[in-house]
């Protein structure tokens, strides 16, 4: 099976329905966090996510001086490569 839009001709591997139990060796209770007292808007992050997003770096003089870029038409845009990524796009969900 493929995720046509996120991992293009990447194989895409089903995680196990709790009806299908877990490949032995696999603690169900360690990997499945208790989610009981969550509300539907709320959402647990793996260890890994939450490594990511506290070691994650923000850099407001580089967004700023982008943005003045931006506004100013000093950003190149390579209008070729804007063409073909639209064009790959179209391709992946249907377009002809």
């Amino acid at each position: 099976m493929n995720d046509p839009i996120g991992q293009v001709g990447k194989t895409v591997i089903p995680l196990p329905l709790k009806t299908e139990g877990f490949p032995p060796g696999v603690n169900q209770a360690a990997s499945a966090p208790d989610n009981t007292g969550l509300n539907k808007d709320q959402f647990i992050l793996s260890a890994a996510s939450e490594n990511a997003l506290s070691e994650a770096k923000f850099d407001g003089a580089k967004v700023a001086e982008l943005k003045a870029a931006i506004s100013e038409g000093r950003y190149p845009v390579d209008v070729q490569k804007v063409a073909e990524k639209f064009i790959a796009l179209e391709g992946m969900i249907g377009g002809e």
